[in-house]
Parts: C-alpha cells; structure tokens; sequence
C-alpha cells in the first residue's frame, strides 16, 4: 500500500504538470502563424505604393513629354522663320555675285547706246528726251541705277538684313511674299507680290516703314500691277537719304 500511494501521487503530479504547462510546439506554431498572417500585409502596402509612385511618374512624364513638346514647336517655328530670312538672303548674295562678275558698261559703251536711242531723232528734238537732272526718276530709271551701281557690300547686307526682317516682322507680312531684296550703296530695290485681302498691305508695310529708326531713306517709288489669281506684283525702289542732308524744320 506505501508504493501504491507513491505511485499514485507520482501519476496525479504528471497529470497535473501536463495540464498547466503550455506545449512549446504549439506556442512555436502560434507565433509562426501570427507571423504568416501579418507578411502578406506588408506586402500589400508596398505593393500599392509601387503601384500609386508608378502612376505618379507617369504623369510627371506625361507633363514633362507636354511641356517639351509645346517648347519643340516653339523652337521649330522661330528657326523655320530664321531659316526663310537666310535662304533669301542667300539667294540675294548669290545674285548679287553673279552681277559683279558681269562686266561694267563704260563710258563709250554708254554714248554709243544714247547714239543708238536717238538715232532717229533730229538734234533740234534731243533736248526734249534727254532726262532732266531735276526731274525725279522713273522706276525704271531707277532700276537700271540699282544694276549699274557699285556695291558697298557691309551697308548693302545690313539694309538687306534690316529690311527682311522689318516685312517678315510686319502685322501685314502673311499678306505679302517677297521675292528679292537688292541694295547696292544708296539704294534697294524690293520685288513681291500682295495676295488679296481687306487691307492694302504692300501700301502700309512701305509706308510704316519711314517709322523706323535705321530706315533713312529719303522717300521710295513703287509701281504696281495685276497678276493672276487676285494677286499684285510690285517693285519698290528705296533711296538713302545723304549723310550731309539737313532735315528742313517747320516754322
């Protein structure tokens, strides 16, 4: 009976230990699964705010793609501008070169062609054709001074430059096309044609013209006439006003 009661209190304290101390395994495999439970969380988050910075730099990328494109057409269209002024102004030089390289009429030359003009023409009459020195030019007078004259080729290319970008800057400008733009040492010679519209723009253009500081020039001749489709062809010649003119002053 003494070692039933051992055994017994033995079996009883076992039982009792079983009951109040936790199992470690089963406390490993709480944690394991709290832990498990709170990754895929975690993972969300991150994954969203993947997901929100994507969008964002889409649409950073999206502005900047905007900004720059806006910035492209800008610069496209001031450097087709300045593209035109150069082509112009290359076509001038190159004619302007190929006249150079023409030979200049001389002074016989000249007395032979008047000879040739009043051939016909009693010396009586002559005086009455020969052009006055007082009288103001023709245009055509004018345009055959333009061909004749010589080159100062610095204040030539400064007029040039001056005046294309002058017509090219103008309200009016998409009404006109010009063709050439010609000067030699005091005068320039402007060949174009004026598409139709409400406004005499050719007029205005050369008329505005005097506004401008550098243009001194002391007055211009145009003549005008129709074309095909509406248009109106015109030449314009410019004469720069001396240095040693003094501008009259109204009482």
């Amino acid at each position: 009976m003494k070692y039933l009661g051992y055994v017994l209190t033995f079996v009883l304290g076992a039982a009792i230990t079983w009951v109040l101390v936790p199992n470690k395994s089963s406390v490993m495999d709480t944690k394991e699964a709290a832990s498990k439970t709170v990754v895929p969380v975690t993972e969300n988050k991150a994954a969203e705010k993947v997901i929100i910075s994507d969008d964002k730099r889409e649409d950073v990328e999206d502005a900047t793609r905007n900004d720059e494109s806006s910035v492209s057409i800008q610069e496209i269209e001031a450097l087709q501008q300045q593209l035109a002024v150069m082509e112009n102004t290359n076509q001038q030089l190159t004619q302007r070169l190929n006249k150079i390289e023409q030979p200049v009429k001389s002074e016989k030359d000249k007395e032979a062609a008047n000879d040739d003009l009043f051939a016909d023409v009693p010396e009586s009459h002559r005086k009455l054709l020969e052009p006055k020195n007082d009288a103001p030019k023709t245009i055509d007078q004018l345009h055959e001074e333009v061909v004749e004259q010589e080159e100062d080729i610095s204040w030539a290319t400064l007029k040039e430059q001056q005046l294309n970008h002058y017509i090219h800057g103008h309200r009016y400008s998409n009404f006109i096309d010009i063709h050439m733009i010609q000067c030699k040492t005091n005068l320039c010679e402007i060949l174009g044609t004026e598409i139709p519209s409400d406004y005499d723009a050719w007029f205005t253009i050369s008329d505005e013209l005097k506004n401008e500081s550098w243009a001194k020039f002391s007055g211009n001749s145009t003549s005008s006439n129709n074309a095909e489709h509406g248009n109106k062809i015109f030449v314009t010649i410019l004469r720069m006003r001396p240095v040693n003119n003094k501008q009259k002053i109204a009482p």
